[in-house]
């Protein structure tokens, strides 16, 4: 699917979340132009090809996470690390990867294959730090999608935003830590609490 995907200029983006063969590993790799994972599978991942247009992420956790490319418009041939926003309290980490991965494909998706290609250094570097904003305001809360059912899109914005001006993290009034605090907080697409 993703050499098709390819094959029409889409945008192939990567995540690994199990284990594989090494042969099945090296093709997704060597096909997608995002490649993300944790530090703890980083001794599982083949060495890619660097001659190619690639991102390349590994996150680290709470010390945020280190990045490397080679895009014709920003090149960081070693990685470089961006720290996580501090949070004075962690509830659940379950599901900071996906958002993180969420906000790289709601930033660079929406221009497919060309925009990769086009991509400058400043639009690369914003939209790593807006996904590690929603990755973080996730943790405040339990469960993988706990900030999706506790705020609504706009607070979810205001809380990205004030944490990308330095602001630190300010969560709306009201907005429950705990996953299943109301019948309102049900997900929007399956209905389940």
């Amino acid at each position: 699917m993703a050499k098709e995907a390819r094959m029409h200029d889409a945008l192939v983006v990567f995540e690994m979340a199990g284990r594989g063969t090494p042969a099945m590993l090296s093709e997704a790799i060597r096909v997608a132009d995002i490649v993300k994972y944790s530090e703890e599978h980083a001794t599982e991942i083949p060495e890619r090809d660097q001659s190619g247009q690639f991102i390349e992420i590994m996150t680290l956790g709470a010390r945020g996470l280190s990045f490397r490319c080679n895009l014709t418009q920003c090149k960081q041939s070693k990685w470089k690390t961006l720290d996580a926003y501090p949070l004075d309290r962690v509830k659940d980490a379950a599901g900071a990867g996906d958002w993180c991965t969420a906000g790289l494909i709601h930033r660079l998706g929406s221009q497919g294959l060309k925009g990769l290609k086009e991509l400058r250094r400043d639009v690369l570097l914003d939209t790593l730090c807006y996904s590690q904003a929603l990755a973080a305001i996730n943790c405040c809360f339990e469960g993988a999608r706990g900030s999706m059912y506790a705020l609504s899109a706009e607070d979810l914005d205001k809380s990205v935003g004030l944490l990308l001006k330095g602001k630190g993290l300010h969560l709306p009034h009201g907005s429950s830590s705990g996953v299943h605090a109301s019948n309102s907080e049900q997900c929007p697409i399956c209905g389940t609490i």
